[in-house]
């Protein structure tokens, strides 16, 4: 596997294999200590996280009646997955977040699945570290970033606003589907039909 890291500032490109790019990322970022706030992260190591996030990252906004909530909620996060464990850990040492995993049921030849997921607040944050050197997922990130203040707005919505929502949720959704095959995407939002088919 080979990853495409694209430095935008610079406008220069070069490319590592996944071993090779934990040993640069970790000799240029040395003074980057585990945990460290993400407003810290050098330019390297922002571009090689937009690099990963563009080409194996799925980003989720939803509104609606979520799981067995009676009321219309969101749901904010976002993925980067990888076959390769050790690349997410050392972005995990880094921006936090948790890491999953999932194999296809369908295909036990296919190499396990690992996924390093965000919340909605750290979700948000990432973003607007990394939007500037994406380029796949640009439209969805820049919509959700542009649109945090009512995604985030605490207490009762007006309807107005609920339209907005699920438009913003309609259209983040058409603009990601293609990134939304991972298996664990899938498993979620089945698990979450056949919750919501029990409570009508």
């Amino acid at each position: 596997m080979v990853l495409v890291i694209t430095l935008v500032a610079s406008g220069h490109g070069f490319c590592l294999d996944s071993r090779a790019c934990i040993s640069y990322m970790a000799s240029t970022c040395s003074n980057v200590a585990e945990g460290t706030r993400m407003t810290k992260l050098s330019k390297v190591t922002v571009a090689y996280v937009a690099g990963l996030f563009d080409g194996e990252g799925y980003l989720r906004y939803k509104f609606g009646h979520i799981s067995k909530r009676r009321r219309e909620a969101g749901e904010t996060y976002m993925t980067i997955s990888n076959t390769y464990k050790p690349v997410l850990v050392y972005l995990k040492s880094m921006l936090g977040g948790f890491i999953v995993r999932s194999k296809p049921k369908d295909y036990p030849k296919h190499k396990m699945r690992w996924f390093l997921k965000f919340s909605s607040q750290p979700t948000f944050k990432l973003l607007s570290r990394i939007a500037p050197y994406l380029q796949i997922k640009l439209e969805a990130a820049n919509l959700l970033l542009e649109n945090k203040a009512l995604i985030t707005k605490m207490g009762p919505r007006t309807e107005g606003e609920k339209i907005r929502l699920r438009r913003l949720s309609k259209k983040i959704g058409d603009l990601t589907k293609r990134g939304a095959s991972d298996e664990i995407i899938r498993e979620q939002d089945s698990l979450e039909s056949q919750k919501k088919n029990k409570d009508l």
